[in-house]
């Protein structure tokens, strides 16, 4: 596995692009919000202040679930706060901290159930095909269409819908001002006539109240012709000083006892406020009639009140006329108010004695500012209802002309409206979508069926790229491991007339020059060891390795696979225990490790390499203790969803030809062989960490193993030695010799069979190579001589590890070239030892 930027889809040629955000689902997220905001407006009509958040919640899923929880989040709080706004209904507190708790719960949980499956079933990801993105881009398109198809009518009903409510509002005002116009003239001609009847009756009248009770029946005559043509005058009424009744049209004589001193007019007058005071509806104390008076105040020549003149109209006369003018309007009302809001009429209904508007409201606010027209919503404090209201103050008095028609009944055409609206759009949105769904139905199935078969193509060239990548490896390997057999064949030699020198001239034995050459056979054999591995032939070499010493000299391997800009460090626990693995296996690990931080650090960084003992919560379910090695970056990191294929021989998200793809699956291998496990974390634009755990050897246990008894300095062996090679056999002949062994060679397998077939041939144990000319390999030699010479030793040598396997599985001895001389003296005792007890019992028998 390569660690390369993070990606998530491919383009065309295979080559995965970065992630690009999906705006029309957040262009789709504002218009959910804005239709639940405008749709709750228009709801209003409806359910008035009550439900303020019936359309939030969907709005809030819908935003969640198009553009993820931290959007639904915020369109939850953009919904509160447009509760919270002056012109929205006012919501109580503790519900809307239940919505925002509520809301934001949802937003969280729809996305969640959705992933579970439970809300639409589970999602399946799109294959990562040649023209996958074109064919995903007409479905979007395609889905964009059947959402418009929905939203478009949606939104042009919901701003017909509005502009209708408000022309249906603008209508309801136009005709309650043509209301009012008409009343407030016909108050102002009623008291025009009446001020002029109040003036008349001023210029029939003494200064001398005695004067007038004596003329009272010429007076009264008088003043009932004057009434004779003027229906709606109630009565004309003189009172004197005391509010006692000194004349009446409507009586004679006039009732003296009639008092009107507490009436509020006569208080008036007798502290001189005004003029011409008009008053409120009144019930009268001895008829009963409902009028309203118009008064003036009389005073003596020296100023001081004499009493008043009044004028008693009906008020049914206003209700005559404000009944016909409402006549056809259901729903409506007039009335005619003072400026301190006390009712003169009042239609429909009793005229509200006594009552006056409410005292905060928008009409009686208008009075007080003494406006002269205007329009307002309230709500009647006689009947309840909110009304649509139209003033105007009637021209020289103060007194306003008011009309109102109910808010219901207006909302009612309204609804008669978007009821014959809904009836023509809602069946042709129906077809419209529905033809739409058709259509992107239709297209998803061909498109799905063009993309399994791109799918299937692109999987048939993927296996096929594999098969040759896997083709050249195994070429390169076969190549590889043919020359590392050869080189390590050249190594065997060298290193054996090394010892050979060493023993020939024991004076030079710690020469510079012969530790030179020790050296360059170890590097060597380590260089062809790493190949071998590489190719896989290697022979497997379990050891015991301290991180503390081969991690810092892996640094020395790993620094020129890095650029100038990127830094490599390296830490070590100094209590991490060792492990057990195969030491040039590891070294491949690291440096593939290393390579691929490289590879995710384009423009530079830093790798950092440590090890330690691993805690108990870090092992995990892995049994015994454990140590930990971390190769972390500071790269771009790994998309999340590729992080599952990771370990995934051949997957990598390099460009095609760059990477093999093997790198990650050869690390688990090691850790599982190893009795361990690899991890890997990752954040895009953070770097990627690469953990491996390995079973940690226990120091007591491995103190404890058994040591191997001690050879002797004589091995006095008869060796056959079977090798094609003619230098390597003279040189192992030769090193078999000083350490005491009677030496016969043969070339081949044959040979050798030749030679022990001789009679009187006798041998301690055979050394063999394993590939060799013939008929048989050194396999097939030692399976043979363990048929036919049960009591000769065998031990085979190789350079690579292509047969090694059967050769274990038959109990065979496998040393790898080039091999320390004490080490082959030793495999030769212990095999010819081993030999010696398996045919001790047949020799017996």
């Amino acid at each position: 596995m390569d660690l390369s930027p993070a990606m998530t889809t491919d383009r065309p040629d295979g080559r995965p692009v970065p992630h690009v955000p999906d705006t029309r689902r957040i262009v789709a997220s504002l218009v959910v919000v804005v239709t639940a905001i405008g749709g709750r407006v228009l709801l209003a009509p409806w359910t008035g202040d009550a439900a303020p958040f019936v359309l939030a919640w969907p709005a809030v899923a819908t935003v969640s679930m198009l553009a993820g929880p931290w959007a639904g989040t915020i369109a939850a709080l953009a919904c509160a706060a447009w509760a919270l706004s002056p012109w929205a209904p006012v919501v109580p507190m503790p519900a809307l901290a239940v919505f925002v708790v509520t809301a934001t719960a949802l937003a969280w949980a729809v996305p969640a159930l959705a992933r579970i499956g439970l809300a639409g079933g589970e999602a399946r990801p799109a294959p990562p095909v040649a023209g996958a993105s074109v064919h995903h881009h007409v479905v979007g398109v395609l889905r964009w269409i059947v959402l418009l198809a929905a939203l478009l009518p949606l939104l042009a009903s919901v701003a017909l819908a509005a502009w209708q409510l408000r022309a249906r509002a603008e209508e309801g005002y136009v005709r309650m001002e043509r209301l009012v116009r008409v009343a407030a003239e016909h108050a102002s001609k009623v008291y025009e006539t009446n001020e002029m009847l109040l003036r008349r009756v001023f210029d029939l009248l003494d200064d001398d109240d005695a004067r007038i009770v004596a003329r009272e029946a010429v007076l009264h005559e008088r003043l009932r012709a004057m009434v004779a043509e003027l229906p709606q005058v109630q009565s004309i009424c003189v009172q004197d000083a005391t509010g006692r009744l000194l004349l009446s049209n409507r009586c004679h004589p006039a009732p003296r006892a009639l008092d009107v001193s507490d009436r509020e007019f006569f208080v008036w007058h007798r502290e001189g406020r005004g003029g011409l005071f008009i008053t409120e509806a009144l019930v009268g104390r001895v008829t009963g009639d409902v009028f309203s008076d118009l008064s003036l105040r009389r005073e003596r020549p020296d100023g001081t009140f004499a009493g008043l003149v009044s004028v008693g109209l009906h008020v049914r006369t206003f209700d005559a006329l404000h009944a016909e003018l409402t006549r056809e309007l259901p729903g409506s009302a007039m009335a005619l108010l003072r400026v301190d809001g006390r009712w003169i009429s009042h239609v429909p209904g009793p005229v509200p004695i006594g009552q006056r508007v409410i005292e905060d409201g928008g009409l009686a606010r208008a009075m007080r500012e003494q406006r002269i027209e205007g329009r307002l919503e309230a709500r009647s404090p006689v009947d309840g209802p909110l009304r649509q209201v139209a003033y105007r103050r009637v021209p020289g008095y103060p007194v306003y002309a008011v009309a109102g028609i109910n808010r219901a009944d207006v909302l009612a055409r309204w609804r008669r409206d978007m009821a014959l609206l809904a009836a023509i759009v809602v069946p042709l949105t129906i077809g419209m979508v529905a033809l739409a769904r058709l259509a992107l139905r239709r297209a998803e199935e061909s498109l799905a069926s063009v993309e399994r078969l791109q799918s299937e193509t692109a999987q048939r060239l993927r296996v096929e790229a594999a098969l040759r990548q896997s083709q050249k490896l195994e070429t390169l390997g076969r190549l590889t491991g043919g020359v590392a057999h050869d080189f390590n064949n050249l190594l065997t030699v060298v290193g054996n007339n090394v010892h050979l020198l060493k023993r020939a001239g024991p004076g030079r034995a710690d020469g510079a020059q012969l530790a030179a050459i020790e050296r360059a056979v170890r590097t060597g054999s380590q260089l062809t060891r790493q190949l071998l591995a590489f190719s896989r032939r290697q022979v497997v070499r379990v050891e015991t390795i301290r991180l503390q010493e081969r991690i810092p000299e892996l640094l020395v391997l790993a620094r020129p696979l890095l650029p100038p800009g990127v830094d490599v460090d390296v830490g070590v626990a100094p209590d991490t225990a060792g492990i057990e693995v195969d030491g040039a296996e590891f070294e491949l690990a690291i440096l593939n490790l290393v390579s691929n931080a490289r590879d995710a650090m384009p423009d530079g960084g830093r790798v950092r390499l440590t090890a330690r003992n691993a805690t108990p919560n870090e092992s995990g379910d892995l049994a015994g203790p454990h140590v930990r090695i971390d190769v972390a970056d500071t790269g771009t990191g790994i998309a999340p969803e590729l992080m599952p294929r990771v370990f995934e021989p051949f997957f990598s998200t390099k460009p095609h030809g760059e990477g093999t793809g093997l790198g990650l699956a050869q690390v688990m291998a090691l850790c599982r062989s190893a009795g361990g496990v690899a991890r890997i974390a990752s954040e895009p634009g953070r770097g990627t960490t690469v953990t491996l755990l390995f079973a940690a050897v226990d120091a007591t246990r491995a103190a404890e193993r058994p040591v191997a008894p001690e050879l002797p300095r004589t091995l006095a062996l008869r060796v056959l030695l079977v090798e094609d090679n003619v230098d390597v056999a003279a040189a192992t002949q030769e090193l078999l010799e000083t350490i005491g062994c009677t030496v016969s060679r043969a070339a081949d397998a044959d040979a050798a069979i030749a030679v022990l077939g001789t009679p009187g041939a006798s041998f301690d144990a055979m050394l063999s190579d394993i590939a060799m000319p013939g008929s048989r390999d050194g396999i097939a030699l030692g399976a043979w001589v363990r048929d036919h010479r049960p009591g000769l030793g065998v031990v085979l040598m190789t350079g690579y590890a292509e047969r090694v396997g059967r050769a274990v599985e038959q109990g065979l001895v496998v040393l790898a070239k080039p091999c320390p001389p004490t080490a082959l003296a030793a495999a030769l005792w212990h095999a010819s030892a081993a030999a010696r007890e398996r045919s001790a019992p047949a020799a017996q028998r």
